[in-house]
């Protein structure tokens, strides 16, 4: 079992470049759209939020670590599921929403 975080770190950059594209694409659209019911929206919101952050946990893994063992307080766990609930709470607005168009149309 060993842990790829090359592969992770990739991955993490990729999909936060992606994210930035699909924001930009949005700043340059002709109509105004209510965002904030687009599916889309709160998807990519979703995954942006949760790999910036843990990329910069990630960054920080060491420190993390230590100042956990100092204050003996699992620091970098409680981050990691603070940042899951804030994807997959964007991901279930993000379905509420999908729901919402496909119903009304």
């Amino acid at each position: 079992m060993k842990y790829f975080s090359t592969t992770n770190t990739i991955f993490s950059g990729a999909l936060i470049l992606l994210s930035i594209l699909y924001y930009y694409s949005l700043f340059k659209q002709e109509e105004a759209k209510d965002i904030l019911s687009e599916p889309a929206f709160w998807f990519v919101s979703g995954c942006l939020i949760f790999y910036v952050t843990s990329s910069v946990a990630n960054a920080f893994f060491k420190e993390i670590v230590e100042y956990s063992k100092q204050i003996k307080f699992p620091l970098r766990y409680v981050i990691m599921n603070f940042l899951n609930i804030m994807m997959y709470g964007c991901w279930i607005k993000s379905f509420i929403c999908l729901h919402k168009t496909q119903a009304s149309s």
